[in-house]
């Protein structure tokens, strides 16, 4: 694409961007804020000398994001030709299926403790293999005596799936996230199923590690399990993005994330966003591991505390 055809289409994503943030950002005191920053950009000619795609998306993303730190806000690089059709599906569905749908790692550690390193929540709506994935997980780890769900990678996904993990975790059916949407003016909720396949893992430690990388789905997942009492978190404050929303196809190419809802927790009544979620023991994201295993194993050794026949679980 020759230059003058680039800043043309970023010149219309500018001003396509101002009104679909009018119409559908969840804060619009925010919204106006944020497009009159833009508007004083445009005409200063800032956006116009991004020579890339990517040049441009660096430049916008950190204007949008400037007036109230949403990292929800951004711009999607669009492949050329893709749009909302069936093929577009089918490689979220085939990318979905080499990440293993967001199962990083499933192991048992010393002492009889379960680890899952989850990147990815995918949406079970939209493939079926993701939640056959993690039930299968849950059911791996099942007979540990504790767990630890490592989130310190996680970006994120699906509140469905992180309503059918935390179902393993939780006795009775319970409402995790409530969400409210500012285009339908309709509250949601967000519970977990009243049935799972397989064991319940309850009254086991559970251990979930953070970092400032995780965001957005596991934020939902470590708040709800730290305010229901079930978990542990360790690690740092998570990213602080608690905002959902939805995807604008603005132009062939560029796409825009525009947070339209805002996370309400019924344990707190409020979210993560801004703070992100805090930890009750905070350490770095590369201790936090250690530190889980270490008070995982002394729960599990005052568990088994003069009980020789179970002194195997820690043995090298």
């Amino acid at each position: 694409m020759d230059v003058l055809s680039l800043k043309s289409e970023f010149h219309h994503f500018v001003i396509k961007s101002m009104e679909l943030l009018r119409a559908n950002y969840i804060y619009p005191e925010v919204a106006e804020d944020i497009c009159g920053y833009l508007e004083h950009r445009m005409r200063d000619g800032y956006y116009f000398d991004a020579e890339t795609y990517e040049e441009f998306k660096e430049l916008f993303d950190q204007d949008i994001q400037c007036i109230n730190g949403d990292n929800h806000l951004h711009i999607w690089l669009q492949d050329e030709g893709a749009d909302e059709s069936e093929e577009m599906m089918d490689e979220y569905k085939r990318v979905a299926e080499k990440n293993n749908f967001g199962f990083h790692k499933v192991e048992r550690l010393a002492g009889n403790i379960g680890y899952i390193d989850l990147r990815v929540f995918y949406d079970m709506n939209a493939v079926t293999e993701a939640s056959e994935t993690a039930i299968s997980v849950m059911n791996f780890v099942a007979h540990t005596d504790a767990l630890i769900i490592d989130l310190r990678k996680n970006i994120g996904g699906s509140a469905y799936m992180v309503a059918l993990i935390a179902s393993y975790l939780l006795k009775e059916p319970t409402h995790i996230e409530s969400f409210y949407n500012r285009s339908e003016n309709k509250t949601s909720q967000v519970w977990t199923q009243p049935y799972v396949p397989g064991k319940l893992y309850l009254d086991k430690p559970v251990f979930i590690l953070t970092s400032m990388k995780t965001f957005s789905a596991g934020e939902l997942f470590a708040y709800a399990l730290k305010h229901s009492g079930r978990a542990t978190i360790i690690g740092e404050s998570t990213g602080g993005g608690a905002q959902p929303g939805n995807y604008h196809q603005v132009t062939p190419k560029l796409r825009l994330f525009i947070p339209s809802g805002k996370s309400i927790s019924p344990f707190t009544g409020g979210n993560w966003e801004g703070q992100g979620v805090l930890p009750d023991y905070e350490t770095s994201a590369e201790e936090a591991l250690p530190i889980a295993h270490e008070k995982a194993l002394k729960k599990i050794k005052e568990k088994y505390a003069g009980r020789t026949e179970y002194q195997f679980l820690f043995e090298d």
